[in-house]
């Protein structure tokens, strides 16, 4: 089933909704080592414990948000829509609405059953998270901008929205040598993103120079599985097109 319609919703403003500011310098610096410890799942060897707290604010709708995608990286996709939905109702700013609309869209890409359900739509639109996620220009926290924007751009991938993955992706920038201020093992995720969105738009040359980079920058096993999966998919391509090479 091709995804692209996954999140077509009619468009239902909501302009009583006004967001809040970013929270104060403690909560960034709270959820940035929350986000830090999530997307450190994404390339974790084996399983390891839940890195939220079982007892977290009700109403902190970034946490309920990084719950559904805890649970999209376990593949646990049943389980996301529940969080996904309480994190759009809660949002309160610029930073909790892109990760509420991000897992919203992963969830629609995860679970047939919520590419339905009206909770899922906008809180601020009223329609599609990912298209609203697209237009909306408020300012995105410091160490937190990268990281959202590549979810946004994951999630639209999910839902085979190529162009939308591309222009979330323009908007970020090159992928850096550091995030959260070190060495971090999801940028080799965000560097396989880059190239597989380069490569789905035909734009191979740059799909290749990524490979080799993301390649020397791979530093434990799983990471170097990882790029090994993303270049045999770059040389698959390119054999389909009568061009043989070994990355």
């Amino acid at each position: 089933e091709n995804r692209a319609t996954a999140t077509k919703f009619a468009q239902r403003p909501n302009p009583s909704r006004v967001l809040r500011p970013a929270r104060p310098y403690t909560c960034h610096v709270r959820r940035t080592a929350l986000l830090s410890d999530v997307l450190a799942e994404f390339t974790a060897s084996s399983s390891v414990p839940s890195a939220l707290p079982q007892a977290s604010p009700t109403d902190d709708a970034f946490v309920h948000a990084l719950r559904s995608l805890e649970h999209f990286i376990r593949a646990e996709y049943e389980e996301m829509t529940d969080p996904a939905v309480t994190a759009l109702r809660l949002a309160k700013d610029p930073d909790d609405l892109a990760l509420s609309r991000a897992v919203a869209g992963f969830a629609v890409a995860g679970w047939s059953d919520a590419v339905t359900n009206p909770e899922l739509r906008d809180p601020i639109t009223g329609g599609d998270p990912l298209h609203a996620a697209a237009d909306d220009q408020a300012h995105l926290s410091g160490a937190l901008r990268l990281p959202l924007l590549h979810l946004l751009a994951e999630s639209a991938l999910a839902c085979a929205r190529i162009d939308l993955a591309a222009f979330f992706l323009e908007r970020s920038g090159p992928v850096p040598d550091t995030l959260f201020g070190a060495p971090n093992p999801y940028l080799t995720v965000m560097r396989g993103l880059h190239i597989r969105v380069n490569l789905f738009q035909g734009q191979v040359g740059a799909a290749l120079k990524l490979v080799h980079t993301a390649i020397e920058s791979a530093h434990t096993p799983v990471e170097s599985l990882f790029t090994s999966a993303v270049a045999c998919l770059v040389e698959g391509h390119m054999r389909r097109h009568g061009v043989n090479i070994v990355l």
